[in-house]
């Protein structure tokens, strides 16, 4: 099935699958255009183009929340299991080091 693009610049952008009737454009809200589909989530139309936004650096306190989420979701029952020998020390701390390196602290520049 085709896909159609359409932007509104109150409503933002949306897609379409399958064929566009006369009455699907006319239910439309005036000023709608079509356009091309919108080629990832991170970018905006300027109204002639789709252009790549810059990506949104995380706060250190956005990373601290996610890290903390993941160790109560993975690295914790891990650790349990470690305690009751059903694991090794070196899973847990490979586990945490990966959600470390998963979410990284901003750089202070």
């Amino acid at each position: 099935m085709e896909e159609k693009g359409f932007y509104h610049n109150s409503r933002g952008y949306w897609q379409v699958i399958g064929e566009v009737t006369k009455e699907t454009l006319a239910s439309f809200p005036s000023g709608t255009v079509e356009v091309p589909l919108k080629p990832n989530g991170n970018c905006e139309w300027t109204g002639s183009e789709w252009v790549d936004l810059p990506p949104v650096v995380p706060t250190k306190e956005q990373q601290e929340s996610l890290r903390q989420i993941s160790y109560a979701q993975e690295a914790d029952p891990l650790f349990f299991q470690w305690q009751a020998g059903e694991a090794t020390q070196e899973e847990w701390l490979a586990k945490r080091e990966e959600i470390r390196l998963r979410y990284p602290y901003p750089t202070e520049e």
